[in-house]
Protein backbone atom coordinates (compact mmCIF):
# COMPACT_ATOMS: atom_id res chain seq x y z
CA UNK A 1 0.00 0.00 0.00
CA UNK A 2 1.27 3.56 -0.88
CA UNK A 3 -0.54 6.49 1.22
CA UNK A 4 -2.47 3.82 2.70
CA UNK A 5 -4.11 2.88 -1.04
CA UNK A 6 -3.59 -0.79 -1.96
CA UNK A 7 -2.29 -1.76 -5.85
CA UNK A 8 -1.10 -3.94 -8.26
CA UNK A 9 2.36 -3.37 -9.86
CA UNK A 10 2.84 -5.28 -13.31
CA UNK A 11 6.25 -6.37 -14.56
CA UNK A 12 6.80 -8.03 -18.03
CA UNK A 13 8.15 -10.92 -17.47
CA UNK A 14 8.81 -12.00 -20.72
CA UNK A 15 10.76 -9.38 -21.59
CA UNK A 16 14.32 -10.45 -21.24
CA UNK A 17 13.47 -13.61 -23.59
CA UNK A 18 13.99 -13.01 -27.81
CA UNK A 19 11.09 -15.20 -28.58
CA UNK A 20 8.55 -16.06 -25.95
CA UNK A 21 6.36 -18.42 -25.60
CA UNK A 22 3.51 -18.62 -22.94
CA UNK A 23 0.67 -21.44 -22.53
CA UNK A 24 -2.18 -20.37 -20.64
CA UNK A 25 -4.32 -23.44 -19.63
CA UNK A 26 -7.39 -23.56 -17.82
CA UNK A 27 -8.71 -26.41 -15.76
CA UNK A 28 -12.27 -27.98 -15.41
CA UNK A 29 -15.47 -28.39 -17.37
CA UNK A 30 -17.09 -25.07 -17.15
CA UNK A 31 -16.12 -21.76 -18.87
CA UNK A 32 -18.39 -19.94 -17.01
CA UNK A 33 -20.08 -19.96 -13.57
CA UNK A 34 -23.77 -20.99 -12.53
CA UNK A 35 -24.60 -17.86 -11.40
CA UNK A 36 -23.37 -16.51 -14.52
CA UNK A 37 -26.06 -18.41 -16.54
CA UNK A 38 -29.04 -17.92 -14.17
CA UNK A 39 -28.18 -14.02 -13.86
CA UNK A 40 -28.23 -14.16 -17.91
CA UNK A 41 -31.76 -16.15 -17.87
CA UNK A 42 -33.60 -13.79 -15.74
CA UNK A 43 -32.72 -11.03 -18.06
CA UNK A 44 -33.32 -12.57 -21.31
CA UNK A 45 -32.06 -9.82 -24.09
CA UNK A 46 -31.28 -10.98 -27.92
CA UNK A 47 -27.20 -10.33 -28.35
CA UNK A 48 -26.94 -8.91 -32.66
CA UNK A 49 -22.85 -9.58 -31.03
CA UNK A 50 -22.97 -12.99 -29.96
CA UNK A 51 -24.89 -13.42 -33.05
CA UNK A 52 -22.11 -12.68 -35.37
CA UNK A 53 -19.48 -14.30 -33.34
CA UNK A 54 -21.87 -17.03 -33.51
CA UNK A 55 -22.32 -17.41 -37.49
CA UNK A 56 -18.29 -15.91 -38.23
CA UNK A 57 -17.71 -19.67 -36.54
CA UNK A 58 -21.07 -21.84 -37.84
CA UNK A 59 -23.70 -20.04 -40.02
CA UNK A 60 -25.88 -23.07 -39.56
CA UNK A 61 -25.92 -23.14 -35.92
CA UNK A 62 -28.31 -20.30 -35.27
CA UNK A 63 -31.96 -21.62 -35.67
CA UNK A 64 -34.47 -19.62 -37.98
CA UNK A 65 -35.58 -17.68 -35.25
CA UNK A 66 -32.11 -16.35 -34.38
CA UNK A 67 -31.36 -15.97 -37.59
CA UNK A 68 -34.63 -14.01 -38.44
CA UNK A 69 -33.26 -11.20 -35.81
CA UNK A 70 -29.79 -11.71 -36.46
CA UNK A 71 -29.37 -12.43 -32.44
CA UNK A 72 -29.41 -14.86 -30.28
CA UNK A 73 -28.99 -14.99 -25.97
CA UNK A 74 -26.46 -14.79 -23.77
CA UNK A 75 -26.93 -18.37 -22.50
CA UNK A 76 -27.73 -19.64 -25.70
CA UNK A 77 -24.39 -18.14 -27.34
CA UNK A 78 -22.45 -19.48 -23.65
CA UNK A 79 -23.95 -22.77 -23.83
CA UNK A 80 -22.96 -23.26 -27.66
CA UNK A 81 -19.47 -22.05 -27.03
CA UNK A 82 -18.43 -24.61 -24.45
CA UNK A 83 -20.31 -27.25 -26.66
CA UNK A 84 -17.09 -26.18 -29.25
CA UNK A 85 -14.65 -25.74 -26.59
CA UNK A 86 -12.20 -28.41 -25.63
CA UNK A 87 -13.53 -27.51 -22.21
CA UNK A 88 -16.39 -30.05 -22.62
CA UNK A 89 -14.28 -32.89 -23.72
CA UNK A 90 -11.16 -32.38 -22.26
CA UNK A 91 -11.54 -30.86 -19.01
CA UNK A 92 -9.21 -28.35 -19.98
CA UNK A 93 -8.91 -24.89 -22.52
CA UNK A 94 -5.32 -23.98 -23.58
CA UNK A 95 -4.44 -20.59 -25.07
CA UNK A 96 -0.73 -21.03 -26.70
CA UNK A 97 1.22 -17.63 -27.70
CA UNK A 98 4.07 -16.96 -28.98
CA UNK A 99 6.09 -14.05 -29.95
CA UNK A 100 8.28 -13.82 -32.79
CA UNK A 101 9.97 -10.72 -34.20
CA UNK A 102 7.36 -8.62 -32.20
CA UNK A 103 4.58 -10.17 -33.78
CA UNK A 104 2.17 -12.07 -31.54
CA UNK A 105 0.56 -15.27 -32.83
CA UNK A 106 -1.69 -17.22 -31.01
CA UNK A 107 -3.94 -20.39 -31.16
CA UNK A 108 -6.28 -21.44 -28.61
CA UNK A 109 -7.11 -24.64 -27.94
CA UNK A 110 -10.61 -24.15 -28.12
CA UNK A 111 -12.49 -25.62 -31.14
CA UNK A 112 -11.79 -28.97 -32.79
CA UNK A 113 -11.31 -32.54 -31.20
CA UNK A 114 -8.57 -33.71 -28.90
CA UNK A 115 -6.17 -34.48 -31.32
CA UNK A 116 -5.56 -30.88 -32.86
CA UNK A 117 -5.05 -29.74 -29.27
CA UNK A 118 -2.31 -32.04 -28.61
CA UNK A 119 -1.11 -32.19 -32.14
CA UNK A 120 -0.74 -28.54 -31.76
CA UNK A 121 1.30 -28.97 -27.97
CA UNK A 122 4.81 -30.45 -29.64
CA UNK A 123 4.80 -27.61 -32.28
CA UNK A 124 3.87 -24.64 -30.30
CA UNK A 125 6.88 -24.20 -28.61
CA UNK A 126 9.19 -24.83 -31.53
CA UNK A 127 11.36 -21.75 -33.50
Amino acid sequence: AVDGVDYVKLQDLLAEFDNPSVCDIKMGTRTYLEEELMKAREKLTMRKDMYEKMVKVDKDEPTEEEHKFKAVTKPRYMQWRERLSSTATLGLFGALLNIRKGVLSANFGSEGPMDSFVCIWPKWGAG
